[in-house]
């Protein structure tokens, strides 16, 4: 009798644990499954992981139900995930009803942007990833204009201020995330230019 209750108390908390789990995270765990059994390894898989660590770490933030929409219905939810949170993050986090607590607005705030500033770093790896699964260190440089002016800027202003807040570094990282959402394109692109 014991060992049923316990059972049922069990059950009871993994049902409760999988309620909690946010519906963009469900689907960054089936694009994970998607990449495993086609045995995919690349800088998409790694972006997935990255992504779904953080968000299992940073699982206080809840997302806007249109944005969970957008990236669960795109063929890439990572990579749609992270564009969106890089290029318009303004009507992504559902805020929190507070009254009269500035306190509480201000640390969600400030939540979000270590989020957003934490995923800009995910997004940087993404860089590392494509250069090596591309095997051309100009290739990149070649085909987005402005791409070694925002590495400058990033490796030399960082400190000072963050690149995915810059205007221009804007562009940029929209120009990157355009031309890394499709692997082959892009190595068919590098290997044309290395002709």
């Amino acid at each position: 009798m014991k060992f049923i209750i316990v059972f049922f108390s069990l059950i009871l908390q993994i049902n409760q644990s999988h309620a909690d789990i946010s519906p963009i995270v469900k689907c960054l765990a089936k694009e994970e499954q998607k990449y495993h059994d086609l045995k995919i390894m690349g800088p998409l898989y790694k972006l997935n992981q990255e992504v779904i660590n953080l968000l299992a770490i940073e699982n206080k933030l809840v997302f806007n139900a249109d944005f969970q929409k957008k990236v669960c219905e795109s063929s890439n939810q990572a990579l749609t995930f992270l564009r969106h949170l890089l290029l318009d993050s303004g009507e992504i986090f559902v805020i929190p009803k507070i009254s009269g607590n500035d306190w509480v607005l201000t640390s969600y705030t400030s939540q979000v942007e270590l989020f957003i500033s934490k995923n800009y770093q995910i997004f940087l790896n993404l860089i590392s990833y494509v250069q090596i699964e591309i095997k051309s260190p100009y290739c990149l440089k070649k085909l987005i204009p402005g791409y070694e002016a925002y590495l400058e800027r990033e490796k030399y202003l960082k400190d000072i201020k963050a690149q995915h807040t810059e205007r221009e570094s804007l562009v940029v990282i929209k120009k990157i995330l355009n031309e890394v959402s499709n692997l082959t394109r892009l190595k068919y692109k590098c290997d044309a230019l290395n002709s």
